[in-house]
C-alpha cells in the first residue's frame, strides 16, 4: 500500500479503506478474478492480453474504478504493462486536477495522453 502523498494526511476511514484494498489485492478472490478476466479476454479476442497503451506483455490489471471492488466488471479493469501502470499511478498521485475528475475519467485521459506521447 502506498503512503499518503507528501503534505496530505489520511483520515482513519481512508486508512481502513486502504487496508481493505490491500487485503483484497492479496486475496484468493482477486487471484480468481484476475484469472477470470484473462480467460474472458482470451475467449472474446483469441489474443493474449497486452498493454492498452504500448501493446507489450506481460501486463498488470488496473482498476479504473474502486466502486465495485470485489465485484468488478470487465469494463472496470484495463491491462497495462508494468511501466505504464507505474506511470499511471505516478500521474494520478502528482496531478490534483485529475483526481478531482475521478479515477475512471482520469484513467481514460491518461491512457490517451500516454498513447500520444513520444515515449509510449
Amino acid at each position: 500500500m502506498r503512503p499518503p502523498r507528501p503534505g496530505s494526511a489520511w483520515r482513519p476511514s481512508r486508512w481502513a479503506r486502504r487496508g481493505w484494498y490491500a487485503d483484497y489485492m492479496n486475496s484468493p478472490a482477486w487471484v480468481a478474478r484476475k484469472r477470470q478476466w484473462f480467460r474472458e479476454h482470451w475467449e472474446q479476442t483469441h489474443q493474449p492480453a497486452a498493454c492498452v497503451i504500448c501493446g507489450r506483455r506481460p501486463v498488470d490489471l488496473h482498476h479504473m474504478d474502486y466502486g465495485r471492488l470485489g465485484n468488478e466488471k470487465n469494463s472496470d479493469i484495463i491491462c497495462l504493462c508494468r511501466a505504464h501502470h507505474d506511470r499511471m499511478h505516478a500521474a494520478w498521485d502528482a496531478t490534483p486536477h485529475l483526481r478531482r475528475l475521478g479515477r475512471r475519467a482520469a484513467t481514460v485521459i491518461l491512457v490517451q495522453a500516454m498513447r500520444r506521447g513520444p515515449d509510449r
